[in-house]
């Protein structure tokens, strides 16, 4: 990109609204080629949309299979055709699907309801955790889950004083395991032993989210105390923090380039910050308040599930928002 848009501020970026679904949307993802967005909602179903080059969005397909609201999605690391998600309360498991089909592919039960999924970036594993805090290792290949973890009653989980687990992530070489607790902390694990390594104390109440640049350099950790703090992990020290939302944070994610970072919140707000010159683009105001955040792989666009509405017949149709640098283009 071009210097002229480094600091464009957010509001003058390029916006586009999808109506993705027939209620409110949860989840967003994009593939890792960057040419397909996954969008999952309310009405128990995801679709996926193509993007091509002008950012004009196409409809492909509709997946049917969930008995309750999509709450996750999580595209394959390396195959741009498969994906995983997750059910809201009713389901207890893990579905795997292929776009080339738009099939649910395999279902694998899991312990527990569910609150988050990620790959192994080698994609040989998947990782749940649900609410009882129960962290679940899933081998992909096998279609089996290989290893339960209880923070709360096995002695070697106890040990660590975790309390709430909100989201989990794998380290770009597939070697540690983070955690995002209720004590303000990130605790980093080794994989697959899953032997402590490091706390980042940077909250002083719930981290609620993660995120990581593509290197895998720095992290940053959302919280309920509505402060995002940025942390370079190769020395495990915060090296910045953002107080401007006001409500407790939601969803981080770094652009491809790790340029930018935005941040949303459950004030209905959208923040975006220029990491490398420093600038902070401002703040958006929103028509709800989005709990994911997602940034193409390869350009400068950026999804997020936006509110809900109805159209002159009645009818909802819940809302994607997208925002594209100027340079992006779309029609």
């Amino acid at each position: 990109m071009t210097v002229a848009y480094a600091d464009t501020p957010i509001a003058e970026w390029k916006r586009k609204e999808l109506r993705a679904h027939r209620r409110k949307v949860f989840c967003v993802g994009w593939n890792e080629d960057g040419r397909r967005l996954a969008t999952g909602s309310h009405d128990e179903t995801m679709r996926v949309w193509s993007c091509d080059e002008a950012g004009i969005f196409k409809q492909e397909m509709e997946m049917r299979g969930h008995q309750d609201a999509v709450s996750r999605l999580a595209w394959h690391p390396t195959h741009p055709d498969k994906l995983a998600s997750l059910g809201q309360l009713t389901e207890q498991s893990v579905r795997f699907w292929d776009t080339r089909s738009g099939k649910n592919t395999a279902t694998l039960p899991t312990p527990g309801i569910n609150l988050s999924l990620v790959w192994s970036p080698d994609a040989q594993y998947m990782a749940v955790n649900n609410l009882d805090d129960v962290v679940s290792i899933l081998d992909v290949r096998r279609m089996k889950v290989v290893s339960k973890h209880n923070f709360k009653q096995q002695a070697s989980m106890k040990s660590l004083g975790i309390e709430c687990i909100f989201e989990i992530a794998f380290s770009k070489d597939s070697k540690h395991f983070y955690l995002a607790t209720d004590a303000g902390e990130v605790e980093v694990l080794s994989f697959p032993d899953f032997k402590p390594e490091r706390t980042m104390k940077g909250h002083v109440s719930r981290v609620s989210c993660m995120g990581f640049d593509p290197g895998h350099t720095r992290m940053a950790s959302g919280g309920m105390d509505t402060v995002t703090s940025l942390w370079d992990l190769e020395e495990g020290i915060c090296t910045q923090t953002f107080y401007d939302l006001d409500q407790a944070i939601r969803g981080v994610g770094f652009s491809h380039d790790g340029q930018y970072l935005a941040i949303v919140s459950e004030e209905p707000a959208l923040e975006v910050v220029n990491l490398r010159t420093g600038a902070n683009l401002g703040k958006q105001v929103l028509r709800t308040c989005p709990v994911d955040v997602a940034w193409n792989p390869r350009r400068h666009i950026l999804a997020f599930p936006g509110a809900s509405e109805r159209d002159g017949s009645g009818a909802e149709h819940g809302l994607v928002e997208l925002r594209y640098l100027p340079e992006q283009g779309q029609s």
